[in-house]
């Protein structure tokens, strides 16, 4: 998302342009360049990308078994990644917005309500959740990383967890 040039890539650019890095909310969302990411403005997946990231998947694994058969239960293939996709796009859904001083309902997309968002970000987890992701809007250049906003221990496993 920091490299190539696709859609996702340039709005996320954008909304690390626009992002206050002391309290980490939208400025200049009327700018025109700003405006071209609307109307998720780069805070959540939609639900048809959900979908499609889904169905997606459970194809990509239904020909490996097809053409590659092993010994694993297909229905596990798939039911275990997705339930992981799901909960990830809940996640981010839910407390990027969040983060970014939005509520995550507001937007086309599947969300936690309000009331349970402001609760569960006390929580440890969602309390590293926001740091990691502070740190990836902080950090700049060779050394950016805290690229896994909902499963930040990726970072780990992929060298690329940054303190800050």
């Amino acid at each position: 998302m920091h490299k190539s040039n696709s859609y996702y890539s340039n709005s996320h650019i954008i909304h690390h342009k626009h992002i206050d890095e002391k309290t980490m909310n939208i400025i200049n969302e009327n700018d025109s360049e700003y405006i071209k990411i609307k109307p998720s403005e780069n805070l959540t997946f939609e639900t048809c990308e959900i979908l499609g990231i889904i169905i997606s998947f459970s194809l990509v694994v239904y020909l490996f078994k097809k053409y590659y058969p092993v010994k694993l239960n297909l229905n596990l293939l798939i039911i275990f990644p997705t339930i992981l996709i799901i909960f990830s796009v809940l996640i981010w859904n839910s407390f990027h917005p969040y983060m970014h001083g939005k509520f995550g309902g507001d937007y086309n997309c599947i969300s936690l309500p309000k009331q349970i968002v402001d609760k569960l970000s006390n929580t440890l987890y969602i309390k590293w959740v926001i740091k990691n992701h502070i740190c990836h809007h902080i950090i700049k250049g060779d050394k950016k990383g805290n690229y896994n906003v909902t499963l930040p221990g990726a970072d780990f496993l992929f060298n690329s967890y940054n303190k800050c």
